[in-house]
């Protein structure tokens, strides 16, 4: 594909803009910040404007509103079940948990497993949620990577990198602050960038009245067949997204308890209304007749399979001027660098409370904690980033890893919140029988074959075995099940002195009056 040659300085400046932003946050910060939980949470300080900002910043990352463009032109409004399903999470989790997170005072998702079901197991589940962070961080890098390299011909390799250290930059000097201050401005840019490209793509020649034919273009209708995974598909992005740390971490860095639940229903309205020229951008592209651009993909009038997942920054750089193409490519690294920088944070901050305080080093000083934070941080920027560089199927990873969230952590959660009986026997039982049933369904994307064959299956002339029925969310009902059950059979058995308190070998049994002998 022939690409266009175009200035690199407005990346320049916007990257330059980012870092001295983000070092007067941390210079702003520097009476706030005391101590690790500080540099995590900004001091707990973060008021309503802010936070707003923030937090869509957050929620409205590149794989976002470029994923947003891509299921619309692929799947129509219909298939493009993302952006509806995660704004939607954060009314869900505004309503059940932030008020709660906020008023018990944790600091990290991971605090309530630890309280709960004890340390190490807190610190197991960290290791999902950090295979969570990775990979979708390595999977916006790429998003970004991937742009650059179509607007501006830049390598995908070094286009990453020089995202990944500016993330890191300000993260590492201004901690919670720099990353929301720096939110503001990105979130303004995304808006703007993207909203300025719509008037130019829709008034190119080769674009077709929008009008036409909408029902089968870009409407499109469900197949009945595949309504169980489309039931799935919902209920995982809705409810697997609740236990994501850079979800947490606004609200529960939110003055009070009444601010962190209001700031995720306006986060939905926020999501909403930023995400419109992203489903406009992939309507654009679905009524575009690509053959009359300057798209050279042979002569057809559709983008090829392999440029599907480009189809902002293919829309951005066929159908607009030379200089709006530049302010489009500054909205999608704002988006980039604006969930980057979170995730990165919020990895390194549960690391350094959860792992390196409560198990490696219960002795570390405030100061060597927020060392060990901003050391993490470098090292986590150094992984998403290498993941990013040599996994090329980081899409798939990223799917699993959300899938696994929405299996194992969802009922976690669920039940350190609202379960006082739940405990540690009921949180491993839980863990195991959720990652079984999840990995014995299969996952056409990594390759892996089923061991379950679950009813409604199909089978494709390769031998691919297609799952039909919502096994993802039976996964994470029988984790759910599991943990109760198994919660409320080692209480009664404890309880009823059926077992001596000798038996109980974690010393995790919720209810027993020697648990803290």
């Amino acid at each position: 594909m022939r690409h266009r040659q175009v200035d690199e300085n407005a990346l320049k400046v916007d990257h330059s803009a980012r870092v001295i932003l983000s070092l007067w946050a941390a210079w702003k910060s520097r009476k706030v910040t005391k101590n690790s939980e500080d540099v995590l949470l900004a001091g707990r300080s973060i008021g309503m404007l802010l936070g707003i900002f923030t937090m869509t910043a957050t929620w409205v990352e590149g794989g976002f509103i470029n994923g947003t463009a891509e299921g619309v032109y692929s799947g129509g409004l219909v298939g493009s079940q993302a952006p509806f399903a995660y704004s939607v999470c954060l009314a869900f989790s505004g309503f059940f948990f932030a008020r709660r997170m906020r008023q018990n005072g944790y600091a990290t998702i991971i605090d309530p497993f630890q309280q709960k079901y004890g340390d190490m197991m807190g610190a197991l589940l960290y290791i999902i949620s950090l295979s969570g962070d990775v990979f979708v961080v390595a999977a916006i890098l790429g998003a970004l990577g991937s742009t650059l390299s179509v607007v501006l011909n830049i390598d995908y390799n070094i286009s990453v990198i020089v995202a990944a250290c500016v993330a890191v930059l300000y993260t590492f000097f201004g901690g919670l602050f720099s990353v929301a201050y720096t939110d503001v401005l990105q979130l303004i840019f995304m808006f703007f960038g993207v909203w300025l490209i719509i008037p130019f793509a829709i008034s190119n020649d080769a674009v077709m009245d929008l009008s036409t034919n909408y029902t089968d273009v870009w409407v499109k209708e469900l197949d009945p067949s595949t309504a169980g995974v489309y039931i799935d598909g919902w209920l995982q992005m809705i409810l697997g997204a609740i236990p994501w740390q850079v979800y947490f971490q606004r609200v529960l860095a939110a003055k009070s308890a009444y601010i962190a639940e209001l700031l995720s229903y306006l986060g939905v309205i926020g999501c909403f209304i930023v995400v419109i020229p992203s489903l406009l951008v992939g309507i654009i592209a679905t009524q575009t007749d690509w053959s009359m651009t300057t798209y050279m993909s042979g002569n057809s009038s559709m983008l090829a399979d392999e440029d599907i997942p480009l189809v902002l920054p293919l829309v951005m750089e066929h159908l607009c001027p030379k200089a709006v193409a530049l302010f489009g490519l500054g909205a999608v690294a704002a988006a980039v660098m604006s969930s980057v920088d979170s995730a990165v944070l919020s990895s390194s901050g549960q690391f350094s409370r959860n792992v390196y305080k409560r198990i490696i080093r219960k002795t570390a000083s405030e100061r060597e904690q927020i060392w060990v934070l901003r050391a993490s941080t470098i090292v986590f920027g150094v992984i998403a980033t290498s993941v990013s560089i040599y996994v090329r199927s980081i899409y798939a990873l990223w799917v699993l890893c959300s899938d696994i969230i929405y299996v194992i952590l969802f009922p976690q959660l669920t039940c350190a919140i609202y379960f006082s009986s739940a405990n540690t026997y009921g949180s491993l039982v839980a863990f195991i029988v959720g990652l079984f049933f999840r990995v014995a369904g299969g996952e056409i994307t990594l390759g892996l074959d089923p061991i379950i064959k679950y009813p409604w299956h199909k089978v494709d002339d390769d031998g691919t075995v297609v799952q039909l029925f919502p096994h993802k969310t039976l996964s994470m009902l029988l984790s759910l099940f599991s943990l109760l059950f198994v919660s409320w059979f080692t209480n009664w058995l404890f309880d009823n002195g059926i077992l001596s308190p000798k038996f109980d070998i974690l010393r995790k049994h919720s209810r027993t009056k020697y648990k803290n002998n």
